[in-house]
């Protein structure tokens, strides 16, 4: 016989995590307040964290493999030996996400880093379960999108569609939104990728715009065209 314990589900209160996050809010300066529906906001989704809106703040399959890659069978003793009580490492990584959701990547972005890796991921797991219940989903991505780096000094949505494409975020078309959605995956990388090169990743964000939902088929269709065939100018260095 075997015990395999599996995590559903908890919940995380008390930590101010709401308050963090609206005395940063406006760190980068012009927030965007892009909706949901927002082409950038789609895309950033697409690109970052495709089951946002359908998970608690974690992936429980990355919690699954870090508990299992931590599990005290992992790491044999000698005979007669005691087993160490690790408190914030062993345990925290346990649950600590491997591929960082959103909510993950918002409380890096707000928390400065911990000398303990384990007991860093532990906090931000913390934080990112709390962010669902305050201030929720849509109000997450766009802190998210308005504290984001995008290569650089360039920081935030506004700044970033104002500094690439010359204008607002709300106006940025299709294809430029998932442009810039698709640097974020590795922003200051992509964006000398496209000065030296004319051109960021074409595939890694031809699979961002295969993973935008919620979207016709005629507009799935026009925005793999649009990502195929653009050939946007990078601007110089802020």
């Amino acid at each position: 016989f075997s015990l395999h314990p599996r995590l559903v589900l908890f919940t995380v209160d008390g930590l101010g995590a709401e308050a963090l996050l609206e005395s940063h809010a406006a760190g980068c300066g012009a927030p965007a307040r892009l909706a949901q529906d927002a082409w950038l906001s789609r895309g950033a989704v697409a690109s970052l964290d495709a089951d946002f809106f359908q998970h608690p703040g974690y992936e429980s399959a990355s919690l699954a493999r870090g508990r299992a890659s931590n599990s005290p069978a992992a790491a044999p003793l000698a005979a007669g030996s005691a087993r160490p009580e690790r408190v914030g490492s062993t345990r925290a990584a346990a649950l600590a996400p491997h591929a960082p959701t959103l909510n993950v990547q918002v409380a890096r972005l707000l928390l400065p880093p911990l000398p303990n890796p384990a007991a860093q991921q532990l906090r931000d797991l913390l934080y990112a379960v709390e962010f669902e219940r305050a201030p929720g989903k849509q109000r997450l991505l766009q802190a998210y999108l308005d504290m984001a780096p995008w290569g650089g000094p360039v920081c935030g949505a506004e700044a970033a569609a104002r500094h690439y494409f010359r204008r607002s975020a709300r106006s940025l078309e299709p294809t430029q939104a998932i442009w810039m959605a698709t640097l974020l995956r590795d922003p200051d990388a992509m964006v000398q990728k496209w000065r030296d090169e004319g051109q960021i990743d074409k595939p890694v964000a031809r699979g961002v715009a295969e993973q935008v939902r919620e979207i016709t088929a005629g507009q799935r269709a026009a925005l793999l065209r649009g990502v195929a065939n653009a050939r946007f100018v990078a601007p110089a260095a802020p």
